[in-house]
């Protein structure tokens, strides 16, 4: 379903640099834009422009994507 190759969907978001693997996360978890700024104590511009590089790096077209993404890549498991 991705465009990663051989890298597969955890080594792609391994890939992202760690403020957007936050930003995923959150995404991930169903926040919105406002809330996840909230919660990395960022702006909302910020987080907005985040997510456009997630959106294009992980090749995904849309939130709802890009949350699937950070599932797939195992981002939204406990640690």
């Amino acid at each position: 379903m991705w465009p990663v190759g051989r890298r597969g969907v955890a080594g792609l978001a391994e890939e992202l640099p760690p403020a957007e693997r936050d930003v995923l996360r959150l995404l991930g978890t169903g926040l919105s834009s406002a809330e996840i700024a909230d919660q990395l104590y960022l702006s909302a511009g910020t987080v907005k422009a985040h997510i456009s590089r997630i959106l294009t790096r992980t090749g995904c077209a849309n939130r709802v994507q890009a949350a699937v993404f950070a599932h797939d890549a195992g981002l939204l498991t406990d640690r």
